[in-house]
């Protein structure tokens, strides 16, 4: 008797054009959410739960990319992996490469000791949410600490990733001077450190727990 096609195998080797398309609307609507707040258009409070939810969505796209299902492993198409993870990525001021590194770790590693998504373990509900909003710099420290140095391949994307980092961290410097701290804190920083923390109790604590 011949067993029937398992349902996942129809897509495979296929490009996930939903998920680049998810991937623009995301460009799209983050642009369109800071233009609207700038021009006063949008009141504040609502332009940064706005922007939240642009930066939550745009985790589905990036954590695709790091499991390179974008492009599927279709010849000629693998380039849009990176290219919609750092697209992603820069919203949240991280490297793909370090989130992709990151991530791979916690899949390896699910519930260790040296899984990185264990920070958000807590016996205290505040202690959640502070670990929650703090993911993000902890997936820096673990990358820049140890995982950049694992293999030569990592060393030379790790070199790419600081540079990024850098790169961040002087352009917001360069936004506050300009006298635009007020817009990148409330339009920027804060979503995405909203964003990460709703992602991390979804997607690390509550799977994982306890």
């Amino acid at each position: 008797m011949t067993r029937p096609t398992p349902a996942w195998k129809q897509h495979v080797r296929q490009v996930a054009w939903p998920t680049v398309a998810l991937a623009l609307a995301v460009v799209a609507s983050y642009v369109v959410v800071v233009a609207s707040a700038v021009a006063g258009a949008l009141p504040l409070p609502l332009a940064v739960a706005c922007a939240a939810c642009v930066v939550y969505v745009a985790f589905t796209p990036m954590h695709e990319a790091a499991h390179a299902n974008v492009s599927g492993g279709v010849r000629g198409w693998r380039w849009l992996d990176p290219a919609v993870g750092w697209a992603m990525s820069l919203l949240f001021g991280s490297p793909f490469t370090a989130f992709r590194s990151v991530h791979l770790r916690h899949h390896g590693r699910t519930n260790h000791a040296d899984d990185p998504d264990l920070w958000v373990a807590s016996d205290h509900a505040l202690g959640v949410v502070a670990r929650c909003l703090t993911i993000l710099p902890h997936y820096h420290w673990t990358y820049l600490r140890r995982l950049m140095w694992a293999t030569p391949q990592s060393q030379r994307e790790g070199r790419v990733a600081a540079a990024v980092l850098v790169g961040v961290a002087a352009g917001l410097a360069g936004l506050a001077f300009a006298g635009h701290g007020a817009t990148v804190l409330l339009l920027w920083a804060l979503p995405t450190a909203l964003a990460s923390g709703a992602l991390a109790f979804a997607f690390d604590w509550l799977p994982h727990v306890p």
